[in-house]
């Protein structure tokens, strides 16, 4: 098992499966293409299939651990799917953010990846916003849902107020 939080992202029943956390995305292959390959795009792109000696070709990778012991073959998939993930509060659950922000969006392949050379979750994500596009993108969008829903907040705050006036 790699260690990874798997309650701190799961939504069970959606896209991000335990064993894709635990066995897949940590094994899959050592190259170019897949090294820095975050679990967003790994899951995105890749899903389980019941091949287990796939024909030579792109549409299929084998995972297989570091003592070459196979785990599963994976296909790339055809249509892309919805990513669900758990949400959590940028000021409520900081580290479960941090944490999920990370995990999503930096290529990583055990826990000790994930926060790096940095003490909290939170202080890794500062240490590498800058060097991951998809991170700094994704960071910035839910930056914006969350301004919007603390201006609706206010809104509706103020509407209740002037209301009751």
């Amino acid at each position: 098992s790699s260690g990874i939080n798997a309650e701190w992202l799961l939504r069970p029943g959606k896209t991000f499966y335990d064993d894709i956390l635990h066995d897949f995305y940590p094994n899959r292959p050592r190259n170019e293409a897949f090294e820095d390959m975050s679990l967003y795009d790994f899951a995105s792109k890749y899903d389980k299939t019941n091949v287990k000696d796939p024909k030579a070709g792109g549409k299929y990778i084998r995972i297989v651990r570091n003592d070459g012991t196979y785990v599963r073959t994976m296909r790339s998939r055809t249509k892309e799917p919805v990513i669900y993930h758990n949400n959590y509060s940028m000021t409520e659950q900081r580290e479960e953010f941090y944490y999920s922000m990370l995990c999503l969006y930096k290529s990583w392949r055990s826990e000790s990846d994930i926060i790096g050379p940095s003490a909290t979750f939170e202080e890794e994500y500062n240490r590498v916003i800058d060097d991951i596009a998809q991170l700094k993108e994704m960071s910035s969008r839910r930056m914006n849902i969350y301004k919007a829903r603390e201006k609706r907040k206010k809104y509706r705050l103020r509407l209740c107020v002037d209301t009751t006036a």
